[in-house]
């Protein structure tokens, strides 16, 4: 697309500053004195005024016209229907020898131009009926070498077309400008030929890529519309650079473009803003080119000629629709909506232009060709604000791309070791699960085993009192055991769940182990044990009741389950800046990898006691979580056959 900024320019230059505008003369009674005309300032003029017709004759010389008295039209005139004519204009030139040149475009029926009677050019052959015509409608240019008066002479039939006569100016000036003025007019021709085809492929090539873009498609086939009328009309430069090229074909290629011209343009508009206009009047525009279509193809050029007059309303409208949209789009502000809206109107005018020229109301000459270059450079300013805001949302993504992929291996890494940690805490709460499960079976199972034994000899076997009450003693302490058990485990998983019901409080701790000395009574009694409560009778603490008399309790059963019989437990107060409680036991103690398997998480302590206790091996656990829980800890020191003394630090 850039590079086609270089050759709109260069199309405008040749256009607008080529050649000089040529200045009308006019004639007058079949005569135009050029013998004061300064043709080293103005090298080309228009061969206007009044020129001689005389109708319904074919003449070859001078003499013969003269003979006849003429009637007087004033050029470029056309008439109505079939018929000949002869047109003559004499000339009087400066008396020095020049070459000059006569130039024509094209006409709409076939002529000949005789130069002083010598036949000088032709376009198609004209003759007296339609079979001695061969219709054409080519531009020319006759040279004429003279010094004075040169009499001109055109002979022309029509057969083929709606309209005869001389239809568009003709040019007259020194030979070297004519043929500048000719070359600027089609070297601005095929360049705008030439970005049209570009345009056209580009678009196709577009559309081809991604059948999603219709609106590439229909740009397009309007490109190539436009291509097609630009060949066709003005210089011609179909037939002109391809000679071969039948008259019926360029004629339809002509008539067609221009039909279909407008409801590709509108689809266009369609396509790029979708849904803004109702698909039924784009309908409407199809049939109406389909129609005059299927005129040119099925009629005579003399009849389907008249479909350019009949199709301007179709026009007319469809530029009305068009810039109906436009002027939405660029009211509600749809981006890039002004650039098309001014380049549409330059081709709304241009389009406006040729239609007046057809009903000859102007004589400026077909123009919409050049107006479309508004609608390439409009769509060209959009194509460049699209391709920005793709370059842009690319370039962004492409560093998104960027970071992810230098970020990937850091993000792979840390979510691997959330993987493995998450794999670690999953093993290790499976073990502990297991650990647990087994622990809780076997501890269960033998209280529940020697309290199952028991009930059976009281039910089955014939007992005195005492030895009834020795049995019902030993399923009563059993069954305090499994209490035991069952309230540990209830800690543990209240514990586990951060569900404590107690709220903080002031606590006497000597209070709370005088009570859980009084509850144990029958335990010390029978090891013949004594707890010696040294706390503080004034010392209180802000703490979970509920919690330091669970813990204090378990400590204190596992001090009465090692004590040696007659032994003493003692309860103190340790000196440091956090308050802190110990129990000291005088009794088995423990090994050093029995002290550390006892403080190790998710290990069963348990052992047997001095008479054979047993416990759930939980109660240390326990005490250490809830300790823990409550920013505080728990330590022990022992020694085999001295004894071990636990200590319970408050946060």
């Amino acid at each position: 697309m850039p590079r086609l900024a270089p050759a709109l320019i260069l199309l405008v230059h040749i256009t607008a500053c080529g050649v000089r505008r040529p200045i009308e003369m006019k004639a007058v009674a079949g005569l135009l004195d050029l013998t004061a005309h300064d043709f080293a300032n103005s090298p080309t003029l228009v061969l206007g005024g009044e020129w001689d017709f005389y109708r319904g004759k074919f003449f070859s010389t001078a003499a013969e016209a003269s003979a006849v008295i003429p009637e007087r039209v004033v050029l470029p005139q056309t008439w109505n229907g079939e018929g000949t004519a002869t047109y003559r204009l004499r000339l009087r030139l400066p008396p020095v020898e020049q070459t000059f040149a006569v130039h024509m475009e094209a006409q709409l029926s076939a002529y000949e131009i005789l130069i002083n009677g010598k036949p000088a050019a032709a376009s198609g052959v004209p003759g007296a009926d339609a079979g001695a015509t061969q219709p054409a409608t080519l531009p020319l240019t006759a040279e004429v070498v003279s010094r004075g008066d040169v009499e001109i002479l055109l002979r022309v039939a029509n057969f083929h077309h709606r309209k005869g006569g001389i239809f568009k100016k003709i040019y007259f000036g020194t030979s070297h400008a004519m043929a500048s003025q000719v070359q600027a007019t089609r070297l601005a021709d095929m360049a705008l030929v030439g970005i049209l085809a570009t345009m056209a492929l580009y678009h196709l090539i577009i559309f081809l890529l991604r059948r999603r873009n219709k609106a590439a498609l229909f740009y397009s086939l309007v490109c190539i519309m436009i291509l097609g009328r630009t060949v066709t009309t003005g210089e011609k430069l179909l037939p002109v650079l391809l000679p071969a090229v039948p008259f019926s074909v360029y004629t339809m290629i002509e008539y067609l473009s221009y039909f279909w011209g407008i409801p590709f343009a509108l689809r266009f508009f369609y396509e790029l803003y979708p849904g803004r206009q109702s698909a039924r009047i784009h309908s409407l525009f199809f049939i109406a080119a389909a129609f005059f279509s299927l005129a040119v193809v099925l009629l005579p050029l003399r009849l389907y000629s008249h479909t350019s007059y009949l199709y301007l309303p179709v026009m007319v409208a469809g530029i009305i629709v068009v810039a109906f949209l436009l002027i939405r789009m660029a009211w509600i502000g749809e981006p890039n909506a002004r650039a098309l809206l001014a380049g549409f109107s330059l081709l709304a005018v241009t389009v406006i232009n040729d239609a007046l020229n057809t009903v000859e109301i102007l004589r400026t000459g077909y123009l919409a060709h050049f107006g479309f270059l508004g609608v390439i450079i409009g769509y060209a300013a959009v194509l460049a604000a699209r391709f920005s805001v793709a370059f842009d949302q690319s370039e962004a993504a492409a560093l998104e791309l960027k970071y992810a992929n230098e970020t990937l291996e850091q993000r792979v890494s840390e979510r691997t070791r959330e993987l493995e940690k998450a794999k670690t805490a999953a093993e290790q709460a499976n073990y502990n699960k297991d650990n647990f499960i087994a622990l809780v079976s076997h501890d269960l199972r033998s209280p529940l085993s020697g309290l199952h034994s028991s009930l059976q000899v009281l039910r089955l076997a014939p007992l005195d009192a005492e030895k009834k009450d020795r049995l019902l003693s030993v399923a009563e302490k059993t069954t305090a055991e499994m209490l035991q058990i069952i309230e540990s485990l209830l800690q543990l998983h209240r514990r586990q769940r951060g569900d404590f019901s107690d709220d903080d409080q002031l606590v006497t701790p000597r209070s709370v182990v005088d009570n859980l000395a009084q509850s144990l009574a029958p335990s010390l009694n029978e090891k013949q044990l004594r707890i010696v409560n040294d706390l503080p009778a004034d010392w209180q603490l802000r703490t979970n009741t509920h919690l330091l008399r669970h813990v204090l309790r378990n400590l204190l059963t596992n001090a009465v389950k090692f004590s040696y019989p007659g032994s003493v437990i003692d309860v103190r107060r340790e000196p440091g800046d956090t308050p802190a409680i110990s129990v000291t036991d005088h009794g088995i103690g423990m090994k050093n990898e029995q002290l550390q398997a006892l403080m190790r998480r998710g290990r069963n302590g348990a052992a047997a006691g001095t008479a054979g206790e047993r416990g759930s091996g939980l109660g240390l656990t326990i005490c250490r979580e809830i300790l823990e829980s409550q920013n505080g800890s728990l330590s022990v020191i022992s020694h085999i056959g001295s004894g071990s003394t636990f200590t319970i630090h408050l946060g």
